[in-house]
């Protein structure tokens, strides 16, 4: 198998399985873990769905999701805990 090939497929394979990013550049900027969620809101706008995934007697945690910023691009998923962003993974790819 050539090397051009096996690169790829582990390329491919890396994007479907939630690969994490330290940054995502959004429509007025570009937001990074440890950031607040009102800076985010300012420089990424709404999320497309959003939901709390814990909370009541722990420390809230929130999942926001963002719509690829070209065609059949990749969804990127934002995870909050205590309102800091904790985490940037990438998400589907959308056809």
């Amino acid at each position: 198998m050539k090397l051009s090939t096996v690169v790829l497929l582990v390329f491919s394979l890396l994007l479907t399985t939630g690969v994490k990013a330290s940054g995502y550049k959004c429509n007025n900027g570009f937001v990074t873990v440890g950031d607040r969620k009102a800076t985010v809101l300012l420089r990424c706008g709404e999320p497309f769905f959003a939901e709390v995934v814990s909370g009541a007697d722990e420390i809230k945690v929130e999942e926001w999701t963002y719509m690829p910023r070209h065609y059949k691009g990749f969804l990127r998923v934002l995870r909050f805990s205590g309102g800091r962003l904790v985490d940037i993974s990438v998400g589907e790819k959308l056809d």
